[in-house]
């Protein structure tokens, strides 16, 4: 996720936008990249996204596979409350 957002700024940057965070403008602090960087940067920053929804929607599916077929007490060994026991933290 961090290197999503530092893809972002160097796209942005590259092309000699300023970014807006929080309403402050932060204006590039170098010149305009080359154009063939720039699409690098875009491209890598879009697949870089697409790999965080999947990986985040494996996690989901994986989650709801250990619920609904496992049936496992996978989400109550999550819980911070500690009085579920198990082989493994006895």
């Amino acid at each position: 996720v961090l290197l999503e957002i530092l893809l972002g700024y160097l796209w942005r940057w590259g092309n000699g936008q300023a970014m807006s965070f929080l309403s402050i403008q932060i204006m590039p602090p170098f010149g305009r990249f080359p154009t063939s960087t720039v699409g690098i940067l875009h491209w890598l920053h879009q697949w870089n996204g697409w790999l965080i929804i999947v990986l985040a929607t494996g996690h989901a599916l994986a989650a709801c596979f250990h619920y609904f077929i496992l049936r496992d007490n996978v989400f109550q060994r999550m819980l911070l409350t500690g009085n579920v026991s198990d082989e493994y933290g006895k």
